[in-house]
């Protein structure tokens, strides 16, 4: 009896926390948008709220320097980055933050690239030469940990806590020839009290279908 119980007890915990690629599972979903930009001195760029073809909103913008698409997972944000300027540029990943609207505490991010184990450790600027681009991903340093009753490394949910969460801000420090611009990009989020399909891949969940 003692052997089956901790046997039965891990059963249970399965759907919560899946190992492998799992397809089919729905989730709640939230819509992100972005509803300002601050930039310092420099001139206000342009603000888009699209869909994509599956159904969710892909926040983005787009000035003199960069132009940049948005979209937003449940543990993570990823993102399309583009050169607009005249010379290469640089992200400064030791500099940037997420700021929720639930603990509004400013937290440190790690990017894609970035081995889980060294996610607290001094990040190498990424550099993005004219006219390129980049792909990118970003999670919170203090939300993803390492499990040792589940052996692998979990990633807490960046959307979460329903109705709660209305707002998320992400610090984005930029570098180039000419200066340094420190982009706040200020998103609204909005629980739709529904669930839509997901999928669990690698520790992460990603938003599959909206419709």
């Amino acid at each position: 009896m003692r052997l089956l119980l901790p046997f039965v007890t891990l059963l249970l915990l399965l759907p919560s926390f899946p190992q492998a690629k799992s397809k089919g599972t729905k989730i709640d979903y939230y819509r992100v948008r972005l509803e300002s930009v601050e930039v310092g001195d420099a001139p206000q760029g342009i603000i888009g709220n699209p869909e994509n073809e599956e159904g969710f909103t892909t926040p983005r913008y787009q000035d003199s320097m960069i132009r940049i698409v948005f979209t937003f997972e449940p543990t993570h944000i990823d993102f399309f980055l583009t050169n607009e300027g005249d010379s290469n540029l640089k992200i400064i990943w030791d500099e940037a933050l997420l700021v929720d609207g639930v603990s509004n505490i400013s937290e440190g991010v790690f990017h894609r690239g970035v081995k889980l184990f060294y996610k607290n450790d001094a990040q190498v600027p990424s550099v993005v030469l004219k006219g390129s681009g980049i792909s990118e991903s970003i999670a919170v340093k203090s939300r993803v940990y390492y499990s040792s009753y589940l052996e692998r490394w979990v990633f807490k949910n960046l959307l979460r806590d329903k109705d709660k969460l209305t707002q998320l801000k992400v610090l984005l420090p930029i570098e180039t020839e000419g200066g340094r611009r420190d982009y706040l990009f200020v998103f609204s989020v909005r629980w739709e009290n529904r669930k839509v399909e997901a999928e669990f891949d690698t520790g992460r969940w990603f938003y599959v279908s909206g419709k």
